[in-house]
């Protein structure tokens, strides 16, 4: 590869009108993807808790804690690119709708210096 590289991340991310309401919403199926995932790893492991996907791959609250979270680790990491990941665990598509518009409208203009969209 010549050129500078760039660094990107997925994240699964939930946002909803409050962090309450956001956690309320989703972690029922962050927890079933977590199943989903500890049985594909087939490690023995078992899944992950919702509050330990919530310390450190996941992102779940408001407009506000989301975008901090999202700087935070932007930050963190150098990062280029994050690749935000909204339908996870079967969520039903009204509440995907939702924290889409959400995302849009409150969350990116919050970003990096809030002149720049998310990739």
């Amino acid at each position: 590869y010549k050129g500078q590289g760039r660094v990107g991340l997925p994240v699964h991310l939930h946002v909803a009108e409050s962090d309450d309401r956001a956690l309320t919403r989703w972690a029922p199926y962050l927890d079933g993807y977590a199943r989903f995932a500890a049985a594909l790893r087939g490690t023995g492991d078992g899944p992950q808790s919702v509050a330990e996907l919530l310390a450190g791959p996941a992102i779940c609250g408001s407009p506000e804690t989301v975008a901090a979270r999202l700087n935070e680790v932007t930050a963190q990491f150098s990062l280029d690119a994050l690749y935000v990941l909204l339908d996870v665990g079967g969520l039903p598509a009204a509440d995907v709708h939702a924290c889409m518009r959400l995302f849009a409208e409150q969350v990116v203009p919050r970003l990096g210096d809030g002149s720049a969209g998310a990739s």
